[in-house]
């Protein structure tokens, strides 16, 4: 069953349905009130114009009737006369509360030798015969007795309204839903860059959500700034310790053990300063900018490939592209480090696309196990092995890289490569960077 996954596509098929459902009934209600959209008025001028023409023709000549009949005919109602005892064809059961009907209008008794059938030639004209006083016979042809012109207007009038009444409802549907597209792009965006207010316009509801929305966003905030800034102050005041651990492991004399400390000392300021300048890119607002992402890359590899393993760069020699020039290098950066340090043979891949650039960054090395692919881009996570602490770094690396990309709108992808290796895949669409 087709159900739409959209506030408004689902309140425009429930719209539908209970349209659908009116229109059914009211098709019902037509059919069955069928018998009664002849009024009184329609049957009692079809009654008077027959009751008129029977004594007109009673008071005529015999040899005169025929010719008479001829002139009393008009409109809907064709007249002819017939000889005494002419055969009359008995009264169709379909049509015996028609009958009753029209005599009753004019008083005739119901036994009245009055006879209704329909037309052969056509189902919508009805002919009949009403016996005079000397036995004679006055036949007649009603058309369109038996037409239904109200059904019709009246199902092509239901049919209209119900298509405007579904227009109008869709689109009042959508400016509703407008607020709630608002909120869900705003809570999308939560956690990916600066706060956005939500604007508190719209329905009591609606308001309400947005009012709340605005308050969490608050709260995570300044929960975030609290617990960052305390973070920060920790891995800042480490460094006066820090400073004097290395100072007073000058003062060793055994070389080897002085030499351990002070690798040690290194390698925890190296670890503060990674954390520190996590802490600080996390409130980032570099501003946006149309590029050439073909020479920004190629100026990374240049930059990393100094004295290093050569990396290479496959793609176009110019593709300009809208980015945070600053965040992306820096995303680069990393992905190349975890490739040079973990792996061999990096390799950088641009492919431009219509809707969104992508930069994969692949190399040949053991990859990463599908437990740890998720994880791998948590903050402080740290995989052991082959990827392990004892090749320094406190896992940061791709923690960073994921929470640049998704700033822009952007997805990261990790997956191994066939005959080992790591390929990571970074998507940035057009239409949230132009």
């Amino acid at each position: 069953m087709f159900w739409p996954t959209g506030l408004s596509g689902r309140v425009s098929i429930v719209v539908l349905v209970a349209i659908g459902c009116v229109f059914a009934m009211s098709a019902v209600f037509y059919v069955e009130a069928e018998n009664y959209t002849r009024d009184k008025e329609q049957f009692a001028r079809i009654g008077e114009r027959l009751a008129v023409n029977a004594r007109v023709l009673s008071f005529v000549a015999i040899e005169k009737r025929a010719e008479m009949a001829r002139t009393l005919s008009a409109g809907d109602i064709t007249i002819s006369w017939l000889p005494a005892d002419t055969h009359i064809q008995p009264q169709a059961e379909d049509l015996l509360d028609i009958r009753d009907r029209i005599i009753q209008t004019q008083g005739f008794p119901l036994d009245t030798h009055f006879t209704l059938v329909t037309r052969a030639e056509s189902v919508s004209d009805v002919v009949g015969a009403m016996q005079l006083a000397d036995r004679s016979v006055m036949a007649f042809i009603i058309s369109g007795l038996k037409d239904r012109p109200y059904i019709t207007r009246g199902l092509f009038s239901a049919l209209m309204v119900s298509g405007i009444v579904l227009l109008v409802a869709v689109a009042l549907i959508r400016v509703v839903s407008l607020p709630l597209r608002s909120l869900a792009h705003v809570a999308d965006t939560i956690g990916r860059g600066p706060e956005i207010q939500v604007s508190e316009d719209g329905p009591r509801e609606v308001r309400y959500l947005a009012r709340a929305i605005n308050s969490m966003q608050e709260r995570i905030n300044q929960l975030i700034s609290d617990r960052t800034l305390a973070l920060a102050a920790v891995s800042h005041d480490l460094r006066t310790p820090l400073s004097r651990l290395r100072l007073r492991a000058g003062f060793i004399e055994d070389m080897e053990l002085q030499k351990e400390i002070e690798a040690d000392a290194i390698e925890m300021e190296a670890m503060l300063n990674e954390v520190l300048s996590f802490l600080a890119d996390k409130n980032s607002r570099e501003a946006k900018s149309k590029i050439d992402l073909a020479d920004l890359l190629k100026a990374i590899i240049a930059e990393v490939s100094a004295g290093r393993d050569h990396i290479l760069y496959s793609g176009p020699e110019h593709y300009h592209f809208t980015v945070r020039p600053l965040a992306l290098k820096r995303v680069i950066l990393n992905l190349i480090d975890n490739a040079l340090k973990y792996a061999t043979q990096p390799e950088i891949v641009l492919i431009p696309g219509h809707r969104a650039a992508i930069i994969v960054v692949k190399d040949k090395g053991p990859g990463i196990s599908h437990q740890e692919v998720k994880r791998v881009m948590t903050p402080f996570y740290r995989i052991e092995g082959s990827r392990s602490r004892a090749t320094g770094g406190v896992g940061l690396g791709l923690a960073i890289v994921a929470r640049e990309v998704e700033r822009d709108g952007g997805t990261v992808a990790l997956s191994n490569r066939e005959g080992g290796g790591l390929k990571v895949k970074i998507t940035l669409p057009l239409e949230e960077l132009s």
